[in-house]
């Protein structure tokens, strides 16, 4: 049951931390994205979708913005 309530508790935590991610990012007037290790996009704000097409999150970087992920790969 302890183990049950932690794992409640932090899936909370990180759906409340998501939110306020996503609520900052819309508020902002460039194009923000947020990259897995691996080059996926895992969020977006609405001016990022709008400048490279479309709903980005869970895609390749390297499919959707080949230019940026050349900068990715020489920053990891």
């Amino acid at each position: 049951r302890t183990q049950q309530n932690r794992l409640v508790a932090s899936s909370n935590a990180l759906d409340r931390r998501r939110q306020f991610t996503e609520a900052v990012l819309s508020g902002v007037s460039v194009g923000v994205i947020g990259l897995s290790e691996g080059g996926i996009i895992a969020i977006a704000n609405p001016v990022a979708d709008r400048i490279l097409g479309g709903s980005l999150s869970g895609r390749q970087l390297a499919t959707v913005a080949p230019e940026i992920n050349t900068l990715f790969e020489e920053a990891k």
